[in-house]
């Protein structure tokens, strides 16, 4: 008997864990969701030029905040000498008196905060009711302010005194509060706890996205990453992709200082000066995506083919078969610099896509990975002008007729995607 009830707690216990992961999804999805619509907004005012780069920074900055904040609204019913006054708040608790909680029938202050978990106490002022509401902030779309965005928050426990008022998890915004109302008398003390979770502790890595958006001449390529993010996260992309991409993005910001310091591009030297769970893991290879080069030599014609005669220092060296109408070399490397010399085999068009690597996730669905390509040559004429930042399907061609038995060389460069990278 012992043994059964034994059994049945784990049972229910393990349904109450399910159930809460399945509930976690669904705040995630509609968070997500909801701040990126918003984001979708404004970037695409700036786009348009209705909006400009300094009000698209001081829009987003208080939006980004917004989405982290706890709101608390606590009045005094009763007449114009009704009040409260909050005796322990911490010193992240912002307390301010509205004129909107401030009339003939009561007064009243707004609390907010950036904690997910917070304890307070107030003292009642005269004899009334007391209403306090629980919700998320009041912010209004930049271009109609009649329109309330749903700032969500993930409210996990609310006690008001002994008296718990929430201990299901719920998503609450502004319009969407919880409520609480009794009667207090002159002098009473309340205390009030709160836990909740925000998009940021369900998404760490967005808030770092999102401050990273600042007057700083890149800000398509800020919102872009932001953006990718965000898509990436709404399909369901495998949570080590969203860890590689968060390497990457990392690592576009620290690649600059490296630079300086390794004089030349050097994986292992990265290896030592990175910090990372990934790398810690030792798992670099999932890594190297983000520094991989490729080149893509075919040879198009009849009885024709590319072989290749030397290389600096190839990586990856292979065959592909998806080619039609022709034959040619897959080259990919991580070294950052690459010199091939190859031999064209039959007279034909010979055709050279430099990209990034071909990623899928577990789906299929191709994950882009850029890479800026610096210098290109061929046969030592160059074939960009400028840094020029590709993916695996937005590449750079270079076509050309050959001669069988013909040699000719290439020399490319390329960086990882960084600040001084520049999307077009």
């Amino acid at each position: 008997m012992y043994f059964i009830l034994l059994l049945g707690v784990f049972s229910i216990q393990k349904s109450d864990n399910n159930n809460e992961l399945e509930k976690d999804e669904i705040f995630k999805s509609e968070m997500l969701a909801g701040f990126s619509h918003y984001i979708n907004d404004i970037f695409n005012e700036v786009l348009e030029e209705n909006l400009s780069l300094k009000d698209f920074i001081r829009t987003k900055t208080l939006f980004v905040k917004v989405w982290d904040t706890i709101r608390i609204d606590i009045r005094n019913q009763g007449n114009a000498s009704n009040s409260i006054r909050v005796l322990n708040a911490d010193d992240n608790l912002d307390i301010i008196s509205p004129n909107w909680l401030n009339d003939a029938n009561g007064n009243g202050f707004k609390l907010t905060t950036q904690l997910n978990k917070i304890k307070f106490t107030f003292k009642c002022i005269g004899d009334g009711e007391i209403n306090i509401k629980f919700r998320g902030s009041d912010f209004r779309h930049f271009l109609d302010y009649d329109n309330r965005i749903p700032i969500k928050i993930a409210y996990e426990k609310i006690k008001v005194n002994k008296e718990m008022i929430l201990e299901d998890k719920r998503l609450l915004w502004h319009d969407n509060a919880v409520g609480y109302s009794k009667k207090c008398y002159d002098g009473e003390l309340i205390t009030v706890e709160v836990e909740a979770s925000k998009i940021y502790d369900y998404f760490p890595n967005l808030m770092n996205l999102c401050e990273d958006i600042k007057n700083d001449g890149l800000i398509i390529n800020s919102v872009s990453n932001l953006k990718r993010f965000i898509s990436d996260r709404s399909s369901g992309l495998d949570e080590q992709f969203d860890d590689l991409f968060m390497e990457n993005y990392y690592l576009t910001k620290r690649y600059d200082k490296l630079n300086q310091e390794m004089g030349l591009f050097d994986e292992n030297k990265i290896l030592n000066n990175l910090d990372t769970d990934l790398l810690k893991n030792g798992q670099f290879k999932n890594l190297q995506m983000y520094f991989e080069g490729r080149v893509d030599i075919v040879n198009f014609g009849d009885e024709t083919d590319i072989e290749l005669v030397y290389s600096s220092g190839v990586d990856n060296l292979r065959i592909p078969k998806w080619i039609v109408g022709g034959n040619g070399i897959v080259v990919e490397s991580i070294k950052g610099s690459l010199d091939l010399i190859i031999r064209c085999i039959g007279d034909g068009e010979a055709k050279f896509t430099f990209r990034g690597k071909d990623v899928k996730d577990s789906e299929g669905n191709r994950f882009l990975v850029y890479i800026d390509f610096t210098n290109i040559l061929i046969d030592d004429k160059p074939i960009i002008e400028e840094r020029r930042l590709v993916s695996h399907n937005d590449s750079i061609v270079h076509v050309c007729d050959v001669k069988d038995g013909q040699f000719m060389s290439v020399h490319m460069e390329w960086e990882p995607f960084s600040k001084k990278s520049s999307v077009n």
